[in-house]
């Protein structure tokens, strides 16, 4: 059977606290019960340059979903030793046809263009797994992210196991993504711009193709309890818990070797002094980010510094909240007061590289 009429079965999970991390329950009048445990379902508190008000509209943005390089293997394993839930997960020591959960992990991701975060976080608001410290029975792990696993059903034999699980779930997304991209509906029969009900049932104008994605995965909002909130809330304390430690990450100001290592919109990647740095040129203004640990950014005339013709580039605004030791910049750059490109009567304080 297609892996997408496969999944039109699939009908989403609530989070709640149950004894059995084993098991799966449908209620008679309601979505499917997955073993996650209440700190699940805190939400995150706003913190400064970070966006926490759910929309469900707008789940995750597009450049994050498709950011195949988001995470490394490195970032997943650490993740798994040292997870958000204070305790180091059963994952850290799982295998995948004979190499770590989170290499295959990353690698269909990447195989799939998509961001290794989001498989990382359905892994959690699925099954429950990464927060479990020792591992489960196997029939959880065998639905690992629900994909091809009708609800209160057995999964397809095919798609059974870490590894069958990863592969299907990657490939869905890639096909819902595709799909959109070339303007038709999912196979559930989502688009951007267009208003469907939940199963909620709530109506929902998906805003990017990444949303319209997720709610064909899993057709609930359940705001507070799980769903489509619980994926959203999910990922915002992992990127949280992951970005703390990485100030602008693939960001403006974020350190690069070449513009791949740079995730917005035009992003290039500018070696002054020996540190290379992500920034995009600029008329007047630039733009933020709503992800956690990212500075504020300002355009002002770089090109005429670096001694060629005018020219605005994006830099990150000084904030000594993620640069504590350096006046608010990371090192290789120094905060300097410049003029906007184009408005040189406003200014604002900069990182301006090679300081």
């Amino acid at each position: 059977m297609n892996r997408l009429v496969m999944l039109l079965a699939f009908s989403g999970v609530l989070a709640c606290a149950v004894t059995e991390p084993e098991t799966i329950v449908v209620g008679s009048e309601g979505p499917p019960v997955a073993p996650v445990p209440d700190e699940d379902r805190v939400a995150v508190d706003p913190i400064k340059g970070d966006s926490a008000t759910f929309d469900r509209h707008n789940l995750m943005d597009d450049a994050t979903f498709t950011d195949t390089a988001f995470m490394s293997v490195a970032d997943v394993q650490a993740f798994f030793e040292q997870s958000p839930y204070k305790r180091r997960s059963f994952l850290a020591d799982q295998k995948v046809a004979g190499v770590p959960l989170s290499k295959a992990l990353v690698d269909a991701a990447k195989r799939h263009g998509i961001n290794p975060l989001v498989l990382l976080v359905k892994l959690q608001v699925e099954t429950g797994l990464v927060s479990l410290e020792t591992a489960p029975k196997q029939k959880l792990i065998d639905r690992a992210l629900g994909c091809g696993c009708p609800d209160n059903k057995p999964c397809a034999a095919s798609e059974k196991g870490l590894g069958a699980q990863l592969e299907c779930a990657g490939d869905v997304f890639q096909g819902y993504l595709e799909d959109l991209a070339a303007g038709r509906d999912t196979i559930a029969g989502w688009r951007v711009g267009e208003a469907k009900k939940t199963l909620d049932p709530l109506s929902v104008t998906p805003k990017n193709r990444a949303t319209a994605a997720l709610y064909t995965y899993t057709p609930w909002v359940l705001t507070g309890e799980g769903g489509n909130w619980l994926f959203w809330n999910v990922a915002k304390k992992y990127q949280r818990h992951l970005l703390a430690s990485k100030p602008n990450h693939r960001w403006v100001g974020g350190p690069c070797v070449t513009a791949s290592d740079c995730a917005f919109a035009e992003a290039q990647c500018l070696t002054i002094g020996g540190r290379g740095q992500c920034t995009r040129t600029c008329s007047l203004y630039c733009p933020d980010s709503t992800a956690a640990y990212t500075s504020g950014t300002f355009c002002t005339d770089l090109g005429t510094a670096i001694g060629s013709a005018p020219q605005g580039y994006c830099l990150a605004r000084c904030d000594e909240s993620l640069f504590s030791k350096n006046d608010g910049c990371a090192a290789g750059s120094s905060c300097v007061e410049a003029p906007r490109m184009n408005a040189a009567e406003t200014t604002a304080m900069v990182c301006w590289p090679g300081g």
